[in-house]
Formats: C-alpha cells, sequence, structure tokens
C-alpha cells in the first residue's frame, strides 16, 4: 500500500471510530501528521476546538497494518469521552500548585514576610507528595482506558498490535519499560509501560 493510500486508509478507520465512540463533533480529522516525538505505542491528535490531525509515531510508519491501527487509536480517543476524568485530571494537576501557594500564604500569616522562606522546603516536601500520588492515578486511569478498548476493539488484536510494538525494541518503548533517565522517571512517571499495559489485559481479560 502506498503512503498516500495508507494514510487514507487510517484516516477513514479514525473517522469511522470516531463516530462509533459518538465523539465526532470534536473531531474532523482530515490529515496525518507523522513524528517522533511522544511515544510509539500511542496517537495524538492536533489542538484546537475541532481536532483535524491525526499525529502518528513515524517509527511506525509502514510496520502495521490499518486494522492494527485501530486498537491504538481507540486507547488514545477514550481519552477524550470521559468528561469526569477531564475534571480530575484538571484538578489534579494543579493541586500542587496550590497546595505552594497555600502553604506560602499560611507561613506568610504566621511567620511574617521575613521568614516566609523558611516554609518553602514544606511547601516542595508536599508537593512532590502530591506529584507522586498524581502520577500514580495518571497511570491507573490509563490502565483503566485499556480496559475499555480491548472491551471495543477486542482482546487478541489489542494484545496482538501492542506485542508487535514490544517486540520491535523502539528506544522509546525499551526506556518507559525500565524507567530509564529523567524523562522516563518523572516526565513519563503516570504513563504505563508496554509491558504493564499487556498484563493488565491479560489479567483484567481472562
Amino acid at each position: 500500500m502506498s503512503s498516500n493510500n495508507e494514510e487514507r486508509a487510517i484516516l477513514d478507520a479514525a473517522r469511522e471510530i470516531c463516530a462509533q465512540l459518538k465523539i465526532s463533533r470534536r473531531f474532523d480529522l482530515q490529515r496525518v501528521v507523522w513524528t517522533s516525538k511522544g511515544l510509539s505505542d500511542e496517537c495524538e491528535f492536533t489542538p484546537g476546538v475541532r481536532r483535524t490531525g491525526l499525529v502518528l509515531p513515524v517509527q511506525l510508519r509502514g510496520t502495521i497494518t490499518v486494522e492494527e491501527w485501530r486498537p491504538i487509536i481507540v486507547a488514545s480517543l477514550m481519552r477524550f469521552k470521559d468528561g469526569q476524568r477531564f475534571l480530575q485530571l484538571f484538578i489534579r494537576s494543579f493541586a500542587p500548585l496550590i497546595s505552594i501557594a497555600g502553604i506560602g500564604f499560611l507561613a506568610y500569616l504566621i511567620l511574617g514576610a521575613s521568614l516566609v522562606l523558611l516554609a518553602l522546603p514544606v511547601a516542595i516536601f508536599a508537593s512532590f507528595l502530591m506529584l507522586r500520588s498524581y502520577s500514580r492515578w495518571m497511570k491507573q486511569e490509563a490502565l483503566k482506558l485499556d480496559g475499555k478498548t480491548w472491551r471495543i476493539v477486542g482482546r487478541d488484536p489489542f494484545l496482538h498490535v501492542l506485542s508487535k510494538i514490544d517486540a520491535m525494541e523502539l528506544k522509546d518503548i525499551e526506556m518507559l519499560k525500565q524507567r530509564r533517565g529523567f524523562t522516563a522517571r518523572v516526565l513519563l512517571g503516570g504513563k504505563p509501560s508496554i509491558t504493564e499495559r499487556i498484563r493488565f489485559i491479560e489479567a483484567h481479560s481472562e
């Protein structure tokens, strides 16, 4: 299949999925954008009130079929279907900032302006604990979405494509699996590795 035909087929599948999930009003996918950024076991969408671009990992270009793209696209679109999850995500994202501001304000009232910096270590430690909790929550939420995804696309097709990507031993996938470096440990702390995703589906779909 030529590159243009491949992209048209992927877009057709993505539009069909949007209709199936009843989120077509928020998506009008017209083009595929290939990128080396992000993780190779997921896709993204261009920003906007109505998103028009499907952003796919270039590492997978020409290596998986249109049918194999379906579970990856469904898994990413599921994030937009649950409005309550968006609200929880918003609240939890700002919790560390609110805690720092709150501790700083209390310290200002109790200790005065000259000693307010003494409360900074407490604020940083509290924020660290909140970030750890937030990362764990994010990971669990991502795995729950995988659970919803396999119920839509089927257990075996989802496991098949994840296992196929895992077998490619792509750099970003391996980095996340082994939690190597600051990016994998901290910035991507809320994302489950592909191994964790596979184990979750296997454990919860028997």
